[in-house]
């Protein structure tokens, strides 16, 4: 009998020896990011990360150098930091708790879920992930946060 439990003792390390193997990793900033985001964030699998790409894709028009193209959306505006966005996003809308999505630019980051005021409270800690970042909300707006600084959201149609 103990001879049994010691044999399923080591297979159940080596099982978890093996699952730690095969996490992937993302880095010390995305790691630093999820910290800061905290219990306030979901990873999306890669079936539902694929699907919150696919819906800005068909939503808002896009660059060959992958930015949105603004000149093809009707409803927008350019902020100059991540202040001036949170002040007017508090104004226009009431629900800061709502669920939006963060998705990268560039790299194999997974998409993220979380609410916007904590999205916006740690803004600088997304764009340091990735020079290039969207926060979609799938029925209202995108924000653009562009490597050179510019910050601009395009409202849905």
């Amino acid at each position: 009998m103990e001879k049994n439990l010691d044999r399923k003792w080591r297979m159940q390390q080596l099982i978890s020896k093996q699952k730690l193997k095969h996490k992937k990793e993302y880095g010390v900033l995305f790691e630093e990011c999820m910290n800061v985001l905290g219990n306030e964030v979901s990873i999306l699998s890669k079936v539902d990360g694929e699907e919150a790409y696919d819906c800005l894709q068909k939503t808002y028009p896009f660059s060959p150098w992958s930015r949105i193209d603004w000149e093809h959306v009707s409803s927008k505006m350019v902020v100059d930091n991540a202040k001036e966005l949170e002040k007017y996003l508090s104004k226009e809308f009431d629900e800061s708790d709502e669920n939006v999505f963060i998705l990268w630019s560039y790299g194999d980051f997974p998409v993220l879920k979380t609410q916007l005021q904590k999205a916006l409270e740690v803004i600088d800690d997304l764009r340091a992930v990735s020079s290039d970042i969207f926060i979609l909300s799938p029925s209202r707006f995108v924000i653009e946060c562009y490597h050179e600084g510019e910050i601009t959201i395009g409202f849905r149609n």
